[in-house]
């Protein structure tokens, strides 16, 4: 689940759906978008004090396996079947190679 702490951050959590106890939480400062499922992570957007990051997370755990700068905010995000990550800005749409280590 995304959680949004205000109309543009928020943190991404996994929950036991039986139970609704938390799995694991990721810290705030995630761009409040949703989310990309890709393979077995989650692809999200973290702000940072340079701009932005595409985070790969890993579903199961919730540690970060891969991260990647990006030149500008995220407006949207998809993947196509090569395993590369578009993702669109207000310029435009750029791909990216985000292959998270195994």
């Amino acid at each position: 689940y995304l959680h949004a702490s205000d109309l543009h951050t928020g943190c991404l959590s996994a929950h036991e759906p039986r139970t609704g106890e938390t799995l694991w939480r990721t810290e705030g400062g995630l761009l409040a978008r949703q989310p990309l499922i890709f393979a077995d992570h989650i692809v999200v957007t973290q702000l940072t004090s340079k701009g932005a990051e595409l985070w790969a997370i890993d579903r199961r755990t919730g540690t970060i396996a891969a991260r990647m700068a990006t030149k500008e905010i995220v407006t949207d995000m998809g993947f196509d079947h090569q395993r590369a990550i578009y993702v669109g800005s207000p310029k435009g749409r750029t791909f990216y190679k985000l292959m998270p280590a195994k």
